[in-house]
């Protein structure tokens, strides 16, 4: 008797299964509940963030300028991560928010100066900001559920953009937290 071999469609199917990762909201309603319980928890940290021991770094690499790294703790558990990044033409700031270990929101501000720094234009003292965008990005269960770019505009989760920024974003958490933690606490790589 010879093995049989999955149809066409059942190798496809599963082909779009591997695809698409672990389970996440799909339906809209589904996703309007993970963002409620992430606001919810983004304004929990928030509310708590002055109790938490705060872990200061440099942040060399990530822009021309230099930057700084803020991570925030309560007990052991990091619950808030800030990233820095300065740059001659504007400064950008990055809000990593975990619950349980997980990323659920990120907040990312971009302020653009009015003049580049060190320019003729700029003047004496602190440079001035031109224009503020902010860009949110909800995650559940460590992928992107919900992206509003400037403006609140959504950008569709799947699109190229997205999915880039979704990678970008966890490289940098999970390098970020490897700088947070003290020296000598390394963990094991499996």
């Amino acid at each position: 008797m010879r093995p049989t071999r999955p149809s066409v469609t059942t190798a496809g199917f599963l082909f779009l299964l591997c695809l698409t990762g672990p389970a996440a909201p799909v339906s809209s309603g589904e996703t309007d509940s993970a963002v409620r319980k992430i606001r919810s928890r983004y304004a929990a940290v928030n509310r708590d963030v002055q109790r938490y021991k705060k872990v200061e770094r440099d942040l060399p690499g990530y822009s021309l300028e230099g930057g700084t790294l803020v991570g925030y703790y309560s007990g052991p558990t990091l619950r808030k991560v800030v990233a820095t990044y300065f740059g001659e033409s504007g400064y950008a700031v990055e809000e990593f928010y975990l619950w349980d270990g997980r990323l659920f929101f990120v907040l990312r501000t971009v302020s653009h100066y009015v003049h580049p720094v060190g320019s003729p234009d700029a003047g004496e003292g602190p440079a001035k900001v031109a224009r503020t965008e902010q860009s949110r990005f909800y995650f559940d269960h460590g992928r992107l559920i919900r992206l509003l770019g400037p403006n609140h505009k959504p950008v569709p989760v799947r699109s190229a953009e997205a999915q880039e920024r979704q990678r970008d974003l966890l490289r940098n958490l999970r390098d970020f937290t490897a700088r947070l933690r003290p020296s000598g606490t390394a963990r094991k790589q499996p």
